[in-house]
């Protein structure tokens, strides 16, 4: 299909205009200063059009965000196949595949996909530091790094703090205490620090790093962008996005809770999702987007219960087979009647 408005087109409008001016740390649109996003997203187009024969369009657009669906997919599959076997870990991948705001922004020019994939590779890395290491802790600071020059602070702040809560969730605040949470912040900041000094090195108004630096944060967090919502916001929509997987949710959890033996992978899955739910419920700006990366833990809690989930009482099996079945039935009536 063609690119969509707004956010795709504009996206790659930005990123040919980088191309044909050469400016490629201070971005532009239409000959506007465009500090509304960092550049990692309009860098990738431009490398992407290198296998559509240098042209940007609605394929190059969108492979950065299947790059950053890839990179999730495979965090899922590894984690899980390391705490409880390959096969789970193979289900929650599949799981998250199929899960309908996952795989719609996986095929979506959008930034949002891209992000989360390169947030899932800085958990992945903090998370399997064990034994201790200095280079998984490194790298997953790099990997902040490029995520806050890909959609700014949030590159840092939802994989740390999401690590952070899951750890001390699940038992394990003595994991906390490395030094890394100080040399590591140093190693994310060279990145937009590069990226800034570029941009002034190349001319950059004043009041392009304003704006980047304060304006969008501040406009994003206190005033919103257009995209408002009640705090409750992503308790109606985070069902909704997480479907058709949200029917068999509940009796996962209940499966999970009855078993002993994944207590602790259970409480840090929980943690690290609850925490990115409350984390975009504050600010004033909300989409369904923003919550991406709470799919992956989610897709891990079914995948982890669903060998239990048969063994629930009939009643759980009966009320969310017949969930399934009804949703499935009204999906197809609704592509039929669509056709």
């Amino acid at each position: 299909r063609h690119l969509w408005e707004p956010d795709e087109a504009r996206y790659a409008y930005v990123a040919r205009e980088m191309r044909e001016t050469g400016e490629w740390a201070v971005m532009h649109r239409h000959g506007e200063l465009y500090p509304d996003k960092p550049p990692v997203m309009f860098w990738l187009i431009n490398v992407s059009s290198l296998l559509t024969g240098g042209t940007i369009n609605s394929i190059s657009t969108r492979l950065p965000s299947l790059l950053g669906a890839i990179l999730s997919l495979w965090v899922t599959v590894s984690l899980l196949s390391r705490w409880r076997d390959e096969k789970t870990g193979w289900r929650a991948g599949l799981i998250l595949a199929t899960t309908y705001l996952f795989w719609k922004l996986g095929g979506m020019g959008q930034i949002d996909s891209l992000l989360c994939g390169l947030e899932m590779m800085a958990f992945y890395f903090l998370v399997t530091d064990s034994p201790r290491t200095v280079w998984r802790p490194a790298l997953a600071y790099a990997f902040m790094g490029v995520a806050v020059i890909t959609k700014g602070p949030v590159g840092l702040a939802v994989p740390l703090g999401a690590y952070a809560v899951a750890m001390a969730a699940s038992g394990r605040k003595a994991e906390l205490k490395r030094f890394h949470w100080l040399w590591g912040l140093l190693i994310t900041a060279a990145f937009p620090a590069a990226w800034l000094s570029w941009a002034w090195l190349s001319g950059g108004p004043p009041e392009y790093f304003q704006n980047v630096v304060f304006g969008q944060t501040s406009k994003r967090v206190l005033e919103g962008t257009g995209h408002g919502g009640p705090f409750w916001y992503y308790l109606v929509h985070f069902p909704l996005e997480f479907m058709p997987w949200t029917l068999i949710l509940p009796a996962a959890l209940t499966a999970l809770w009855r078993r002993k033996e994944d207590t602790v992978t259970r409480r840090f899955l929980l943690g690290w999702m609850l925490f990115v739910i409350v984390f975009f419920s504050i600010p004033t700006d909300k989409r369904q987007l923003y919550i991406l990366f709470a799919y992956p833990p989610a897709a891990m809690l079914v995948a982890l219960a669903w060998d239990d989930i048969r063994r629930l009482s009939p009643a759980w099996t009966r009320s969310t087979a017949g969930a399934v079945i009804g949703i499935m039935l009204v999906l197809g009536m609704a592509g039929i009647v669509l056709s």
